[in-house]
């Protein structure tokens, strides 16, 4: 799914956190963060969050954060052609 506002990150997280069966403890646990934290995010109320932490709450809801260019080009710095 192409995430294009914020408050969008919990239509993703939420079903992947249940479908593997975690409790937002578990991962607010795991990404050391608080529950509530994990529950503003799903609900599309969190503002703030760092980079890190988004990938850390993410990851431990069996989530990844792909970000990619949105104009041709860009895909050769890393030596691709996307």
């Amino acid at each position: 799914m192409c995430i294009t506002l914020p408050r969008q990150v919990g239509i993703v997280l939420s079903p992947a956190r249940k479908s593997n069966g975690l409790a937002q403890a578990q991962i607010a646990r795991e990404a050391g963060v608080s529950r509530q934290l994990v529950n503003r995010l799903e609900a599309g109320s969190a503002t703030g969050i760092a980079l890190d932490k988004l990938m850390d709450i993410l990851g431990s809801g069996g989530c990844a954060l792909e970000v990619y260019a949105l104009s041709e080009g860009w895909g050769n710095i890393f030596g691709t052609n996307t």
